[in-house]
């Protein structure tokens, strides 16, 4: 199989795992609203928001530097696989506890520490135990997409039988639990049943150990002001805020989360590709970065143009009447998405080219950023404020990833985003003026509207994609 064939199959692979998932996902954030309320939605997404700062220690970065040296070394994926689960036991025993003792000595709010500790175990199974980071080293992005639809399935499935109102909300975190642990069972089984990739031994080895540590500890301090600014404003709200407010944040906020998982599972696909070819060719790497953000260009500005416009059809037919307030959230939070999905393809460029700690300073501001915006705006505003701290920031980082990308790699796609921007202005007159349809039927028209006029002002064309294919091609297996 050639380099074209399997990016194409790692794409689709998690092209297919991504809709199929955002799919039920959006069914799974529903079906929890509907069910729960408003109240009661808060609290959980409180609870996994304080689990998610623990879980980021568990594997501190490993994650992404065993993906990246499995890709360059695949004939010594045992080793690498032995000694970063090692590694990521040893870092998740000391996280539960830590978890504990927060729990412990911090305020029970209206009993979300019994929600917190049992989340507090989704550290083993989506973080220390997960080999999606092996398949992804491997490129065999295929497995992992079926495990994420496993988790999906099994995710909704127990939840529509165990869950039916408010009091079982208790259920929530020990479904997610046992569904993310059929996952890790069936990546497990498949790996080592896998006779390329069969652990042969189980020494541990002190300096590769230690290397890998040193490696990945830029890419895990990353990784916590990451979390920094992804949990802080839920985390924020749960203790200046009703859990109510917390809600209505999260249902606005989750629908910008399941886009930017999108623009993540491309990051995702091409991580070793350009890995490689930032070592072998830098004439094909540019190709390849400048095509990717083109791409990004022309598919994120009109999903976030067309989600503003409809912001409060949206809200309502996901969540129920009880969220309407929340598509005014949902509406500041979109217009910070797009600078995001920058944030998500630049950081992948610069870990591939082992630039690490430049990711590193610019997260560290983000999170400072997030941290003084998030609390001075909430304090006053609430979540409205919340969300204009989030705007902020990311505006400001994505200039700041810009000006740093810009100084190593020739980027030539400024005029696309002129040529998206006014497409995307044609696509939202269209379905401003014309309220009443269905709303499925009014996403389909805006579709067509903002991609006639792309191709009239010659977006990505066959050129553009010829031109990557060419770079693709050329790297054989």
């Amino acid at each position: 199989m050639n380099t074209v064939q399997r990016i194409f199959k790692n794409y689709f692979s998690l092209t297919v795992s991504q809709i199929a998932t955002n799919f039920m996902g959006v069914i799974t954030v529903a079906y929890l609203a509907r069910k729960l309320g408003p109240n009661a939605f808060g609290k959980l997404n409180f609870a996994l928001s304080v689990v998610g700062y623990f879980a980021i220690l568990s594997h501190f970065g490993l994650n992404t530097i065993g993906t990246r040296e499995i890709a360059s070394y695949k004939d010594k994926a045992s080793v690498y696989v032995f000694n970063i689960i090692f590694l990521k036991t040893l870092f998740g025993v000391v996280s539960y506890i830590f978890l504990a003792f927060f729990v412990y000595m911090s305020a029970n709010k209206d009993n979300a520490g019994y929600l917190i500790l049992v989340y507090g175990l989704t550290i083993f199974t989506a973080n220390v135990y997960m080999f999606d980071w092996v398949y992804q080293g491997l490129e065999q992005m295929e497995f992992l997409a079926v495990s994420n639809i496993l988790v999906s399935i099994s995710y909704l499935a127990m939840l529509m039988f165990f869950v039916k109102n408010v009091t079982d909300t208790v259920y929530v975190p020990w479904i997610l639990f046992v569904s993310q642990l059929f996952a890790v069972i069936f990546l497990f089984l498949l790996f080592i049943s896998n006779s390329k990739s069969k652990i042969t031994g189980f020494a541990l080895d002190k300096d590769l150990s230690f290397n890998l540590i040193r490696k990945a500890a830029p890419v895990g301090i990353s990784g916590i002001m990451t979390v920094v600014v992804l949990n802080f404003p839920t985390t924020l709200l749960g203790y200046l805020c009703h859990f109510r407010e917390v809600g209505f944040f999260n249902a606005a906020n989750k629908i910008a989360v399941i886009l930017s998982q999108i623009v993540l599972a491309y990051a995702t696909a091409i991580f070793p590709t350009i890995s490689y070819y930032y070592r072998h060719s830098a004439d094909k790497f540019g190709r390849i970065v400048n095509f990717t953000l083109r791409l990004i260009i022309a598919i994120g500005i009109p999903s976030c143009t067309g989600i503003f416009i409809l912001s409060n059809r949206i809200i309502r037919f996901i969540y129920g009447e009880s969220f309407g307030d929340a598509h005014l959230l949902l509406r500041i939070l979109i217009l910070s998405a797009f600078f995001i999905y920058l944030h998500v393809i630049f950081s992948f460029l610069l870990w591939a080219t082992n630039l690490q700690r430049k990711v590193l300073k610019i997260t560290v501001v983000q999170a400072g950023m997030t941290l003084f915006l998030c609390t001075v705006l909430g304090g006053v505003y609430g979540s409205a404020g919340v969300c204009y701290g989030i705007l902020i920031t990311s505006v400001t980082v994505a200039i700041l990833y810009y000006v740093q990308a810009k100084a190593l790699f020739n980027l030539g796609w400024k005029k696309d985003v002129l040529k998206s921007l006014i497409s995307s202005f044609v696509m939202a007159a269209v379905i401003s003026a014309i309220p009443g349809m269905n709303l499925f039927l009014l996403i389909c028209v805006g579709a067509i509207v903002y991609f006639i006029c792309l191709f009239v002002f010659q977006g990505i064309n066959k050129d553009d994609i010829n031109t990557a294919l060419v770079a693709f091609k050329e790297r054989k297996k």
